[in-house]
Formats: C-alpha cells, structure tokens, sequence
C-alpha cells in the first residue's frame, strides 16, 4: 500500500472518532442540563407528590432532598434560592394557571422537556384576599442592629414570608421572625405574606416603618404607614399627623414644638411623653387614641389644652400626670377620656387649672391627687390617696374611696347609685358657687366630718338614699331644704348642728335621721321653729345619751 493511502486512511480513522466522541459530549451535556423544573422526587412528571416534598422542606421537616437534581428543580423561579415563592409557582402550575415556570426563561435555551400539570378540581379559596396584620415590633437598646416582628395568624396559613424593603427574606411557619441584620439608623419597610398549602399567597400586610436609632422629624410629616421608633422629638414647629396609623416609640417622646395630631391613629409611648413651649396635642375623633407608659408632662408657658383640642379619644397613662403651665390650662370636653391604669401608685399634679372631661382610674394602688381638680366624669372605682378639692365634677360612675379629706367646691355631685367613703372629712360649699351634692339612690360614708357651708345643697329623694357620718354633721346653708331631704337615712354619730338658713333643714316625707354614736350626742337647732328632723331614730335612751339644745325637734320619734 502507498504512503499516501494509508495517510488518508489514518486520516478518516481519527475524523470518525473525533465525530463520535462529540456526539457523546453534546448528548452528556444536554443531559445534564435538561432539568424538569418542579419534579423534584426525578420520576420525570410534575405533581402533588413535588408539591408535598416542597411543603416538607420549607416548613423544616426535612433538611435536604433525596435526588442529584432536586435542588436546582426545586428553585422554579430561577433566583437561586428556594422560598416560599417557589412554593406558590408550584400550586399555580399544578392548577393550570402557568404552563412554564420562570426559571425556563431565565436559563439558557436547551431541549427541554415538558411536563404536564397533573389535573385538578380545586377551585381557589378567599384566601388571596386575606391580610396579615403585624401586632407588635420589638427593637433591642443593647443591639440596635436587630428586630423581632410578630403578627396575627392567617388562618389557613403553612407559611409566612417576611419581606424588608419589598426584598425577602426568610420564611417561617411561625408567627414570630427575628431580623438580625438590620442597617442602624435607617428607615426600613417591612411587611408579611401568608401562604397555604395550596400555594396561594394572602395579599401583603400593611408596611411598618422600623428604625432602630433616635429619630428627629422636624418638618411636617403625614404617615402613610405604621412606625416604630426607639426614641422621637418632634423640632421645629413641625406637624406631625398620625393620619389613622399608629406610631409606636419605645423610649421617650419629647414634642419641643408643633402640634401631633392623632386624627384616628394611635400613638403609643413605652417610656415619657414630653410636651414643651408652644406644643399641642390635638385629639378630634373618636378613634383617637394615645398610650403613656411612664410620665406624661405638659410643660409650657400659655398653651391652652380646651375643648377645641381635646375633645375626642382617650389618653391612656401608666406614670404620672403632670402639668406645669404660666398662663395655659388643661381643660378637655366632648368626649375625651384620660385613663389613670398604672400598676403602681400615680400622682396627678398642676401648678394651674386642670380640668378633666371623663377620668378613668383602672389603677388599684391609687392615685394620689396633689391639686384641684375639675371631673365632667368620674368612672372606675377610685382610690385616691390622700385628699382631693373637686372644683368640679359631674356624674359618679364607679365607687370612690378617698384616703384623706374631700374638699367639694363643684356645681354637682351625682352619685348615681354608687358608693363614695371619706376617711377623711367633707368640706363642702364654703367657697365659690353653689355646691350641689345627689345622693341618688347611692351613699357617702365620712369617717370624719361633714360641714355643710353657705354654698351647700344635699339632696336625698330615693328610699335608698345614705349619707353616714362618724364625726359631727353641720349643717349651715343657706340653701331651703324643704324639697331636698324627702327620703333616705342619714346616720350621725357625733353632734349635730343646725345654724345659719332657718330652713336648712327641713325634712320631710319619709326621710329619717339616725343619732348613733357611742357616746353623748349634741343636737342644735337655731331655728327650731322651720327646721327640724322628720323621722328621728334614737339607738341610746334620750334623757341620757342625748343633749338637746331645745324639745321636740322631730315630727316622729323612734327610740
């Protein structure tokens, strides 16, 4: 054979072999790339039997998959991670809602092959249309770089994706998440959606605005979304319009200037709420709501808090109340509320008018009340500690337990059926205007005196009616009681004393007074032609436990 022939021969021998081996390297390439995104378990289809293994290992139950393949099948969106996401491509591509998962079109074309959806009847639930609400942001002072968030449960939820800045970042089967990589002193966005075991995603939660330094606002600021803040000052004149959010400090709030106006959000403090110089806060609808979880403390010059600003809402205190003012006043109307709920003792104090429109006490140490003060509304049962000057007060909802004195100087005192107990003694109308005290089917227990001055009124109309006095009774209006002291029982038992209205004490109908004292009683009438008792019940024989500075002073005599 020639040379050259047997050149040309070794020549087509190693082109034959070069083909097949391409061959064989084309077909290995293909195979590994040719994924079927979402058959994770590698039986060639895509089905329930996928969507359950997925389920397992995003909720934890189990750390990896059996199959080479499975880790990159089961990121069908193609972001290199696998996450809930995925899990909600699966259930849309098991429906029949997408033919191709996203990944396809992210990767580079290669034969592909195509799996068919297993059928299903399941018909989408309302599920899309719940919203997860967060409950609670929890922010560490030792560690500003972390957040704890927790929210309501979804029902029907298995998962829960936590997003930062519409970015997510991790899932949990939990109502809890810890975000232990959070910028300082940035504002971040967060929000959660839910995820059943259908796949389908609830809609977002409402955006929360978390930052974990001391944040200044000093320029008008409307909110668009919940905010948690560690501390806050409000500068420069500045609004701040709450705009039916909440905004949670869990520090201080100091408001050096400007106005907050709750206007149906909620504003809740953990720590002190500070208002300085010309700052107000504004509360005009019914959903206002404003939570101090130490001292609230208004401290300005001539800044008047009045109906025109506090008329709606409540404003709820766990520390004390303190208002500190030259000219200005504190003086709510309408229907605000202050709630007094500490869990310790709480003192209420002003160096100038204060004036509440409905005050709540829900705090079982008491409160001690260190100025005068004017109530529309007295609710709760009240323990105040000490005494108390009422220059005015409307309506008793709640018992009233006062550990000192009671100084009345209010236009009216309704009882409304409840019980009041003094373990000091009562003043009542010895200054200022008429003084009207309702008994109205409730009771007044004194463990000291009751004085009665030319200012005063009792009244006692109702079968039920009971005023008790341990100390000495006297009465000296100068109001005609004739009208007034119609019915009920008033127990005395010290010395009782008639002066100053010839009619003071004219009773009548069914009313009785009880003399009851353990030792020698006084009783003195200076007018004993128009004032008398009514029915007088005597514990004691009358010639001598009883002195009478005149005889008979009753219409009807029980002994």
């Amino acid at each position: 054979m020639s040379k050259i022939k047997k050149v040309f021969l070794l020549f087509l021998f190693v082109f034959f072999l070069f083909q097949i081996f391409s061959v064989i390297s084309i077909n290995n390439s293909v195979f590994a790339e040719s994924i079927i995104y979402g058959d994770i378990n590698g039986d060639g289809e895509v089905n329930s039997i996928d969507y359950a293994i997925l389920k397992k290992y995003l909720l934890g139950k189990i750390k990896e998959f059996d199959k080479p393949n499975a880790i990159k099948a089961a990121d069908v969106d193609g972001n290199e991670e696998i996450n809930s996401i995925d899990f909600a491509f699966m259930k849309k591509y098991l429906l029949g809602l997408i033919k191709v998962f996203p990944a396809y079109e992210k990767s580079t074309p290669t034969p592909l092959i195509t799996a068919t959806p297993t059928p299903t009847n399941s018909t989408p639930s309302e599920f899309a249309k719940l919203k997860p609400s967060i409950t609670d942001v929890r922010m560490s002072e030792l560690n500003r770089n972390s957040i704890e968030l927790l929210w309501d449960q979804v029902e029907g939820a298995v998962l829960y994706e936590v997003l930062r800045d519409d970015v997510s970042i991790g899932t949990t089967s939990d109502t809890y998440f810890a975000d232990l990589n959070v910028s300082e002193g940035m504002n971040h966005i967060y929000k959660i959606r839910a995820v059943n075991d259908l796949g389908e995603s609830s809609q977002d939660s409402s955006n929360i605005l978390v930052n974990t330094m001391d944040e200044v606002i000093d320029s008008n600021t409307v909110l668009s979304e919940d905010r948690y803040y560690i501390n806050l000052s409000l500068e420069g004149g500045a609004t701040l319009d709450l705009n039916g959010y909440a905004l949670n400090v869990k520090g201080d709030f100091i408001q050096n200037r400007g106005n907050v106006n709750v206007n149906s959000g909620d504003l809740k403090v953990n720590g002190d709420y500070t208002i300085y110089e010309d700052g107000q806060l504004v509360m005009m609808n019914e959903g206002d709501y404003v939570g101090v979880g130490g001292d609230f403390i208004i401290s300005n010059y001539d800044i008047k808090h009045s109906e025109g600003c506090l008329s709606e809402g409540v404003l709820e205190i766990k520390g004390d109340f303190v208002f500190e003012s030259m000219l200005g006043y504190f003086s709510a109307g309408g229907n605000h509320k202050v709630v007094l709920s500490g869990d310790k003792e709480q003192a209420v104090k002003s160096n100038n008018g204060l004036g509440f429109n409905e005050l709540e006490i829900r705090n079982e140490y008491g409160v001690k009340i260190e100025t005068p003060i004017g109530i529309n509304k007295m609710k709760g049962n009240y323990r105040v500690i000490g005494g108390m000057n009422l220059n005015y007060v409307g309506i008793v909802e709640g018992d009233v337990i006062v550990e000192g004195d009671l100084r009345l100087e209010c236009p009216m005192l309704d009882l409304c059926g409840n019980r009041m107990v003094v373990l000091g003694s009562i003043i009542q109308g010895y200054e200022g205007p008429m003084v009207h005290v309702r008994i109205n089917g409730g009771s007044i227990e004194v463990d000291g005196d009751y004085s009665m001055g030319p200012s005063a009124i009792l009244e006692m109309m109702n079968e039920g009616d009971y005023v008790g006095v341990g100390g000495n009774f006297t009465m000296a209006s100068n109001v005609d009681h004739s009208e007034y002291l119609t019915a009920g029982n008033l127990e005395v038992k010290g010395d009782f004393t008639q002066s100053n209205g010839p009619s003071n004490f004219a009773a009548s109908g069914t009313h009785r007074t009880i003399l009851s004292g353990d030792s020698v009683q006084t009783i003195t009438f200076e007018y004993p032609g128009t004032s008398s008792f009514n029915i007088l019940k005597l514990t004691k024989p009358i010639n001598t436990g009883y002195i009478f500075n005149t005889s008979p002073v009753w219409k009807s005599l029980e002994e």
